[in-house]
């Protein structure tokens, strides 16, 4: 869906701030479902994935989504839900937290956010680290194109400002907070501020030896550091540091550590799993589809990476009928789960690592 300016949003959604009104008056106010089950607006943590589809073909629609949830960080909503899981009671909307979609297609999407109540998505803690990866990506790959230099450091002063609130407010994250903090780091640079450099230079430095201290096991990084956890291999452990090279980021872990972990998922997760004609599993005793191959393209192994999303596109296209409607899982036999899903719009994750590799 997409809405062109109307000046009466600013009366009913005061947190709309003047670099995001400029953008939004240009460009409009982009949204699209989670998917055709799933009834939530512009679902954040999915979109980390989906975004890149925006950003290769409609930049300035990404850009106007993102300045859309830097707006959201300080709005709050004490309206009170219940958890359909856990049965307890929540706030909508909590300042310093990125809501999880920008609401309901039916209610009043992005003055109700969080239609999303299964869980309290405020002690998530995913959501905020990829919206200061997004807010430094999009920058680069969008903001410094498109913008006069002074009005692009403008931006992500704005950027950098509702970052730091964020990484205030993390928690530790995997891969994804190491990717943060090089994020922050770099957009901290960037502005000259020499005293937040050397802040988020030594949260850095101890990020990266207590990432690898705690959970690397000489093949791949543990799931957690619980015992009852030990031998899960999760497809999408580097995160953070497949998003970092995206963006031609500095190093978080060692190539070694790098090509030994996706060699592993690869054996495990693909090959394993459905003969290696399905895509990757999401993990050993989890039956879900998450895209690696962008960070295998990149890192040398494009083999394996178009070996792994071919799985993906032969059961969908070839074997099941779901053509132009990817769903968010596909069991080994039988069943899938949400037709039309945000996440295989990642597939342009993949074209970007290659262009990249092209420009080399």
């Amino acid at each position: 869906m997409w809405f062109e300016y109307d000046p009466s949003w600013k009366e009913t959604e005061t947190e709309i701030d003047t670099h995001t009104e400029a953008q939004l008056r240009k460009f409009g106010r982009f949204g699209y479902m989670e998917s055709w089950e799933y009834l939530m607006i512009n679902t954040y943590d999915v979109h980390f994935y989906a975004s890149w589809a925006l950003l290769k073909n409609w930049p300035m629609l990404e850009l106007s989504l993102q300045l859309d949830f830097c707006d959201q960080l300080g709005r709050k909503d004490t309206t009170k839900a219940t958890s359909l899981c856990e049965g307890t009671k929540m706030e909508l909307k909590t300042i310093s937290r990125i809501p999880h979609d920008m609401g309901h297609p039916h209610g009043e999407p992005w003055m109700q956010t969080n239609a999303y109540i299964l869980h309290d998505t405020a002690i998530w803690r995913d959501l905020n680290l990829k919206f200061v990866l997004s807010c430094w990506r999009d920058y680069k790959l969008i903001v410094e194109k498109f913008f006069e230099p002074q009005e692009a450091k403008e931006i992500l002063r704005y950027f950098y400002t509702q970052s730091e609130v964020v990484i205030r407010n993390a928690a530790y994250c995997g891969s994804l907070w190491l990717a943060s903090l090089s994020s922050i780091l770099s957009m901290a640079r960037e502005l000259g501020h020499e005293d937040a450099i050397q802040r988020f230079e030594d949260m850095l430095d101890q990020a990266k030896v207590a990432f690898v201290k705690k959970l690397w096991n000489g093949s791949y990084f543990n799931f957690d550091e619980l015992s009852s956890d030990q031998g899960v291999i999760m497809a999408d452990q580097l995160c953070g540091v497949w998003f970092q090279t995206m963006m031609g980021g500095e190093e978080l872990i060692s190539d070694t550590q790098v090509l030994s972990t996706l060699d592993t998922i690869y054996t495990h997760n693909v090959k394993m799993f459905a003969s290696g004609n399905m895509g990757p599993v999401n993990g050993m005793f989890e039956d879900g589809v998450v895209d690696i191959s962008s960070i295998q393209s990149e890192e040398g192994k494009q083999q394996e990476g178009f070996h792994t999303a071919r799985g993906i596109f032969e059961t969908c296209w070839n074997r099941a009928g779901l053509q132009y409607q990817t769903p968010e899982a596909i069991y080994e036999k039988k069943h899938y789960r949400a037709i039309g899903y945000m996440r295989p719009l990642a597939i342009w994750a993949m074209h970007h690592a290659l262009e990249m590799k092209s420009v080399r």
